[in-house]
């Protein structure tokens, strides 16, 4: 038997992201100068890139919302990254599933 939040997430036709898939997600979204390509093959980003998209990554597996939806260093690290800190936001609420599950008791 599922859960109400579970049925839920089914209904809504829920997508939730991996910290992996998230953070492939946002190296895509980092501006040109921010970008190498690792052996020509996987898109990275330059090293102090990777160190802050690794603190949005981690604050994504760990479901903090307060990172994403309260006032925290996430406007600083997107401006920093030139990354939109609305979309940033947005994307959380909807494909993080500890996040959603913390707001959909049941």
């Amino acid at each position: 038997m599922i859960s109400k939040t579970e049925q839920l997430a089914i209904d809504q036709q829920r997508k939730f992201a991996t910290p992996q898939q998230y953070l492939k997600v946002l190296r895509r979204r980092l501006p040109e100068t921010f970008q190498v390509r690792n052996a020509g093959v996987e898109l990275k980003g330059i090293s102090e890139a990777e160190l802050v998209l690794g603190v949005i990554c981690q604050a994504f597996s760990d479901g903090d919302s307060l990172f994403f939806l309260g006032d925290s260093s996430l406007d600083m690290y997107c401006k920093l990254l030139d990354l939109d800190v609305d979309m940033i936001r947005k994307e959380f609420a909807l494909h993080n599933k500890p996040y959603f599950f913390a707001t959909h008791k049941g």
